[in-house]
């Protein structure tokens, strides 16, 4: 539902603010709440078993964070965060392109940051990978079973997830600067999610068990 009418939802905000006279961020905000959620879902999705039980960087936020009730779900909650907040964030980028933090600036670019083009995707998992081995090194000593490829692949889900439904617009961009394709319909992006959680649910299953 999110995918074929989260566009619908967030123009109905923008109009909604409009006519009350409230501040222009809540449209930004719907906007950025459906990445986070699609992501989230998606990512959930794509799992046939929790969580990796024995990654250094979950045990150490549920030892020192959650307690009682929470306990139960204390492996789902930072994963789910983690996927969300990162597909989230991606939109940054408007600012940074535009060397301006100010809303306007942010809006009104000449052309599409780097953060949503498709080799990016790509790039960024590969950066996780080596960032957060050193992390379970840091927090774990030598980890039992390396978990990175787990984290690199959350990454690629958050970013690809938040291209996919701009890609319902303006189509998919290879590289900054480069041409887009055709506005994607909004069918083949929810069968392009579906694909993804099938495959990203079968690499899950040999990180996992490896």
């Amino acid at each position: 539902l999110l995918t074929l009418f989260g566009d619908d939802m967030v123009s109905c905000s923008r109009s909604w603010a409009a006519s009350l006279l409230l501040s222009p961020l809540i449209p930004i905000f719907a906007d950025s709440s459906i990445h986070a959620l699609i992501s989230a879902m998606l990512w959930m999705a794509s799992h046939r078993e929790g969580p990796p039980l024995d990654d250094p960087i979950l045990s150490f936020v549920r030892d020192r964070t959650f307690v009682g009730p929470l306990r139960r779900f204390s492996l789902w909650i930072p994963v789910f965060l983690c996927a969300g907040l990162a597909s989230s964030l991606l939109d940054a980028d408007h600012f940074l392109a535009a060397k301006s933090w100010t809303l306007f600036g942010a809006t009104h670019l000449q052309g599409r940051p780097v953060g949503h083009s498709v080799l990016f995707a790509l790039f960024v998992p590969v950066c996780v990978l080596g960032l957060w081995r050193g992390l379970q090194w840091v927090l774990g000593g030598s980890p039992r079973r390396d978990t990175s490829s787990y984290w690199a692949l959350l990454v690629f889900n958050a970013i690809f997830s938040h291209q996919l439904r701009d890609a319902q617009r303006r189509g998919l961009l290879l590289w900054h600067g480069l041409s887009t394709t055709r506005p994607l319909p909004r069918v083949l992006v929810l069968g392009v999610y579906v694909a993804m959680a099938l495959i990203q649910r079968v690499l899950l299953q040999r990180i996992v068990a490896s």
